[in-house]
């Protein structure tokens, strides 16, 4: 069973040195897990995830 899953795009930016930037949008959480802090969590892992390409979030 699938319990969490989020979009996260990557997007060019003109700004900070044309730094690109993450989007992260559409999270969803299994209505089971819901205030379990698995969002919170999953949420942090997404922004770790988007600095290590470089981001600038």
């Amino acid at each position: 069973m699938v319990v969490a899953c989020l979009q996260a795009t990557y997007i060019p930016g003109l700004g900070k040195g044309g730094a690109e930037r993450a989007l992260i949008e559409a999270v969803r959480i299994h209505g089971d897990r819901r205030g379990s802090g698995l969002g919170r969590i999953f949420m942090e892992h997404a922004v770790t995830r988007s600095r290590a390409p470089g981001c600038d979030c």
